[in-house]
């Protein structure tokens, strides 16, 4: 029988991330919840062997359950920071291993895992092993879905027989208990004052909520079960709505379509961007397919480019290597030297790239010709993703070249991958977002990356010099305090004088010492002036250290810093807007309001587009949305 492995990625992740310390790449990314994420696939992969892969993701909108109960997961936290910026990484390391990443608005992830778990029911030879940290999941057992619950010591297999043993009751009838004694974590209301042990002894008992209301079967216990049950009929009913794992999510997807294979490149490509080194090995993906698995197709030999040819060219294919072109024009493929004419030339004409804003930096020359960029045609398909290179673009679509491309290859690949991303775009609706948003979008960032914006070098290290007083300051108030000198960015340093020599309440401790992060700070602000201090401290020397002299090394000769503007790496907001955003890392995040003032400066500066919004932090990213100023022309 073949097997189905559905992943709840959400909860995977969020295990994942509390379980392992702290981790970060060479950039400061945080990396302990894709670390171990990656851990739990690998287990489960090599114990399964599954034919099918999919894994279920959360959206940011409500939920029908929110609409039906507006408090339902009100009382949860919000994602903390540094787990919010692993999500896209998660989400890039399972499609590289062959998942399927399966959202869906208005639903929940289980929601969507129920509706695999069905599809999986209803097909012939074939069992699903839902994997999973949420107990809510156990209502989806059956004799073909298996259950896999993640727990502290050792993940659990409740299959129908395991859960009875466990529990009493069928799995169908698990929905039912919960209806009663309701969900803190989802803030589902149940009936109040009925806890599990008396939720499971009445539906043991009556065999399913209805049985126990409309056949008055909650008589038969004690005067105040059945009071607390009669008051609370209303709420366990709603409570039985929102506990209820839909089976009918329109997904667009078959089983047969689960059959993912992994992309060895793109999943090496990504550990090595997050210093996970050992993983590709691990899953055996560190090797590349073998050349003679694959045939190779063989181009035309080039030709030089002459003024003839030049002038006769219809829409072609540009790629620039350095100082040298390549061109495809139908079945040719041309080179020569990329100089300044020729350039311009080409550039004024209509022809196809792969990223037109890259040409554009590169050349030196700018346009409005281009009429396809494989780029951003294969970001508008894929936009969850990091980059996309012509190399990986062409081992996903199976295109008959080697690993590593030459120009020749590269320009003929390009062509190629035009073809097939433009019939796709056509099929997913996306060629307006394509021909209106993005496209005519790509040389306004070009122009706003070469234009920059001003700063007052000179005023910024006077600030800055103003900011290394008033940390000298901070630092000798808090050595008074501390009663002796010390190093105050040192974590077990100040440690030892907050928790040891001045005895403040200790929080978590780790392999290092005392934890002495931003959160237990805070927390010991009631008890200690010194605490005031230290948390004035980092702010200030963060600011000196990220943003005084050094921002003021990055202005040119005309004091003005050019920034890069990643037209790919999210999704731009709809209608004619252009996101611009200012990623932080790790204790950046302390100074988020320079952050807006740079973006606000940004804008003001720029004579084609005007702000739209403020500043938004999401995660680590600052945004503005900046609308293009009508050409008056």
């Amino acid at each position: 029988m073949k097997k189905i492995l559905v992943l709840d990625g959400n909860s995977i992740l969020n295990r994942a991330f509390y379980g392992i310390l702290a981790l970060t790449n060479h950039e400061g990314i945080p990396t302990n919840g894709v670390f171990g994420f990656l851990q739990i696939l690998k287990k489960h992969l090599d114990s399964l062997s599954p034919e099918y892969l999919a894994c279920a993701f959360d959206m940011r909108e409500k939920t029908f359950r929110h609409q039906a109960y507006a408090a339902y997961k009100g009382t949860r936290k919000g994602m903390p920071e540094e787990l919010a910026v692993q999500l896209p990484y998660a989400k890039e390391a399972v499609r590289s291993l062959g998942f399927t990443i399966l959202e869906m608005a208005g639903y929940e992830a289980d929601d969507i895992l129920g509706t695999i778990s069905r599809m999986a029911e209803e097909t012939e030879d074939c069992s699903c092993f839902l994997l999973t940290g949420d107990r809510d999941s156990l209502q989806l057992v059956s004799e073909k879905t298996t259950v896999l619950l993640m727990k502290n010591k050792e993940d659990i297999a409740y299959t129908p027989e395991r859960f009875f043993e466990e529990y009493g009751i069928t799995p169908t009838q698990f929905v039912d208990v919960k209806a009663l004694m309701g969900d803190t974590s989802d803030n589902i209301p149940g009936v109040p004052g009925i806890g599990e042990k008396t939720a499971l002894k009445l539906i043991q008992t009556a065999g399913s909520l209805d049985t126990l209301y409309n056949e008055e079967r909650y008589k038969e216990f004690s005067p105040s079960v059945g009071k607390k049950l009669l008051e609370g009929k209303e709420s366990a009913e709603l409570s039985k709505m929102l506990a209820t794992i839909r089976r009918d999510v329109p997904l667009s997807v078959s089983i047969e379509a689960l059959a993912g294979k992994p992309d060895p490149l793109a999943f090496c490509t990504l550990c090595r961007e997050l210093d996970l080194s050992t993983m590709p090995k691990k899953f055996g993906l560190d090797t590349a397919e073998p050349m003679a698995e694959r045939a190779i197709e063989t181009l035309p030999e080039p030709t030089f480019l002459t003024a003839e040819a030049l002038d006769r060219l219809d829409t072609p294919v540009l790629f620039l290597d350095g100082g040298t072109l390549w061109i495809g024009s139908g079945t040719r493929i041309l080179t020569g030297n990329a100089d300044p004419d020729t350039l311009a030339a080409l550039l004024a004409k209509p022809f196809v790239c792969h990223d037109v804003k890259g040409l554009i930096e590169e050349s030196g020359c700018m346009t409005n010709a281009c009429v396809f960029d494989t780029m951003l045609a294969a970001y508008l398909l894929d936009p969850g993703r990091s980059s996309y290179p012509v190399d990986r673009l062409v081992r996903e679509q199976a295109l008959p070249l080697p690993d590593t491309l030459d120009g020749a290859q590269t320009v003929w690949a390009i062509g190629k991958l035009h073809e097939i991303f433009s019939a796709r775009l056509n099929e997913t609706g996306m060629e307006r977002v394509f021909r209106e948003i993005e496209l005519p979008l790509a040389p306004v960032l070009a122009d706003m990356e070469n234009i920059g914006f001003k700063v007052d070098p000179d005023g910024i290290i006077a600030y800055a010099k103003g900011l290394q007083s008033t940390e000298n300051a901070l630092a000798t108030a808090i050595w008074m305090q501390a009663g002796h000198e010390f190093n105050i960015n040192s974590p077990k340093q100040l440690g030892e004088v907050l928790f040891e020599e001045l005895s403040l309440p200790a929080g978590r401790k780790t392999k290092t010492g005392y934890s002495t992060d931003a959160e237990t700070l805070e927390r010991l602000l009631p008890y200690h002036e010194i605490v005031s201090d230290i948390l004035s401290y980092r702010q200030i020397a963060k600011l000196r250290g990220t943003y005084g002299e050094p921002l003021a090394r990055l202005a040119d000769a005309h004091h003005r810093i050019h920034t890069k503007l990643n037209q790919t790496a999210k999704f731009l907001a709809a209608g004619h807007k252009v996101k611009v955003s200012i990623r932080f890392r790790g204790r950046e995040m302390a100074h988020s309001a320079l952050g807006a003032d740079v973006l606000k400066r940004f804008a003001e500066a720029l004579p084609q587009a005007s702000m739209d919004k403020a500043p938004v932090l999401e995660g680590r990213t600052m945004s503005i949305l900046l609308i293009p100023k009508p050409n008056k022309d």
